[in-house]
């Protein structure tokens, strides 16, 4: 009688275990899309069908639709996926739709996060078209052949079919500011107009191989130019001759049909504090960056004269905080110092490629603090006479 209590005790818990578990399924388990949000003329691209914290996975399938005119499918294949090895089964014979089913080798099923498939295509049609790849039908089910629970997240997918280019700064040009000057490179499609997102902008223009081109300031405001191409559009090399010009560095965002990137050689560094606070036997440097971008760290500088000859005090790098969103705080103490004299000290970032800057000097006095603030960036630090 007792082994029939245990045994009863031991199967009640398995089937709790066992309704725990598809609970749980039901909770986390979600099937999406994943594809690149635009595309050249002619290219081929991938669309992945993705799911996440799946368990025992044995068979799946789905359906996708998309815009026959501007999307083609190629093939599918299953290599680096959850299922791979497994050869899924398409059925493409109505044009603009393909269905796929998903069984998987063995008898153990495949657990995890990731791509189930991916599903290659060739963009085709006319550029600055979009088209919208929407999933359905998804079906998902286990080793046991029970339905997995699931919620599709995202469901569909928008692909641009447009020109690309890239702009980066010019190298045989100085950098700003108050001047930056960028080249444009083609890289597919036909380009007819690009522009730029920043801050604390002033001025542009077009000279030189641009202007001759036939490019123009199409519109400025204090944080976006556009350039635009009159005549025929840019179809192949790259042009120089484009300048923006303002007061602050920062990193600015170009956007050429549908490529988009940061634009080097901005001031990526802004500082908000440049405290000093003298005693009789050191002097205590503090600084504050609300944002840094490929910081690599900073040096700091010492003088008895303001415009005499500066000395570095620290023996290493201090480290910065690379690219980052949130504040940090730096301190250097310094005592190599002399009783009753007057210093003078700036900061020197330097960036992961090499790049440095300045910022303001501040003066130390025995028995004072004192305290630079609140500047917009580094530029506009730098833009202080030394």
């Amino acid at each position: 009688m007792q082994k029939l209590s245990l045994l009863a005790t031991f199967l009640i818990i398995s089937i709790l275990i066992s309704l725990v578990t598809v609970i749980s399924t039901a909770e986390t388990v979600s099937v999406g899309i994943n594809a690149p949000g635009g595309v050249c003329p002619n290219d081929n691209f991938t669309v992945e069908i993705t799911v996440t914290q799946v368990y025992d996975l044995d068979t799946a399938s789905f359906r996708l639709d998309f815009d026959q005119n501007l999307a083609q499918y190629q093939n599918i294949n299953t290599e680096g996926t959850l299922t791979e090895g497994a050869v899924p089964t398409v059925n493409d014979t109505i044009p603009g739709k393909i269905t796929v089913v998903i069984n998987i080798p063995g008898t153990k099923g495949v657990s995890g996060t990731g791509a189930l498939v991916k599903i290659n295509f060739i963009a085709i049609g006319e550029t600055d078209k979009s088209t919208d790849i929407t999933l359905s039908d998804v079906l998902l089910g286990d080793i046991l052949a029970n339905p997995i629970p699931f919620v599709i997240e995202p469901s569909s997918a928008t692909i641009m079919i447009g020109a690309s280019g890239t702009v980066t700064l010019d190298p045989d040009k100085p950098k700003g500011p108050p001047t930056w000057y960028y080249v444009l490179t083609w890289n597919c499609g036909s380009i007819t107009q690009w522009s730029y997102e920043g801050a604390s902008i002033i001025g542009a223009d077009v000279t030189g191989a641009a202007a001759a081109a036939g490019w123009i300031v199409e519109s400025k405001e204090q944080t976006r130019v556009v350039f635009s191409k009159t005549g025929a559009p840019m179809t192949e090399g790259e042009v120089s001759g484009f300048e923006i010009s303002g007061l602050t560095g920062g990193v600015g965002k170009f956007t050429v049909g549908i490529n988009s990137g940061d634009a080097e050689g901005a001031l990526p560094v802004k500082l908000s504090h440049f405290i000093a606070s003298r005693t009789s036997e050191a002097v205590i440097i503090k600084w504050r960056t609300e944002s840094e971008t490929n910081n690599l760290g900073f040096n700091l500088y010492r003088s008895e004269n303001r415009q005499g000859k500066y000395v570095r005090v620290n023996s290493h790098l201090i480290a910065g905080a690379g690219s980052t969103d949130k504040p940090h705080t730096y301190q250097f103490v310094d005592e190599g110092i002399t009783a009753g004299k007057t210093y003078y000290y700036y900061i020197e970032y330097i960036s992961l490629n090499g790049t440095k800057e300045k910022s303001p000097i501040i003066e130390a006095i025995k028995g004072t603090i004192l305290d630079w603030k609140l500047l917009t960036s580094w530029g506009k630090i730098k833009s202080f006479s030394h």
